[in-house]
């Protein structure tokens, strides 16, 4: 008999388990007594530079009309809506006589919202957001006087 070397996850039951539940509620509309508004979460990255904050969130398929940033009392809030590009009808092309059929959905669609506390030190007039290849790229400009500043050393 030849035995394997499985890696066991003692939490993945239950991360099964929750994914079931959001599924569930977010099928029957009940997703808000959960604690979630959003279908999704994209995921996002969060770099320190000298000069700024740069946060990227994966958002592919979506249109830059569709995101809304808002920050407000120190809180980057990102938000937007991911749309089904799969129709309920089958005959929207009248082209062609054959229907489609879908074999497999894996991609989440729906809203979702992501809030981030925001250092002190970061300038909330100047922000700044780009979108390119799927990535929105959110430039956070740190204030003048929390950047490092370089003293000179004078010689008498």
């Amino acid at each position: 008999m030849k035995r394997e070397l499985v890696l066991w996850h003692p939490f993945r039951s239950f991360r099964d388990f929750d994914r079931t539940l959001d599924r569930f509620f977010g099928d029957t509309g009940f997703a808000a007594t959960r604690g979630t508004s959003s279908s999704w979460t994209p995921a996002v990255d969060i770099q320190e530079t000298d000069d700024a904050l740069l946060l990227r969130a994966d958002i592919p398929g979506i249109d830059p009309k569709d995101v809304q940033i808002e920050v407000k009392d120190n809180v980057l809030s990102l938000s937007g809506e991911r749309r089904s590009d799969t129709t309920e009808d089958a005959d929207s092309d009248s082209s062609t006589d054959s229907t489609s059929s879908t074999y497999r959905l894996e991609r989440s669609f729906g809203t979702f919202t992501r809030s981030f506390a925001l250092p002190r030190t970061v300038d909330a007039e100047k922000v700044d957001a780009s979108y390119r290849n799927g990535v929105l790229q959110i430039s956070l400009p740190k204030k003048a006087e929390a950047k490092p500043r370089q003293i000179e050393v004078k010689l008498n």
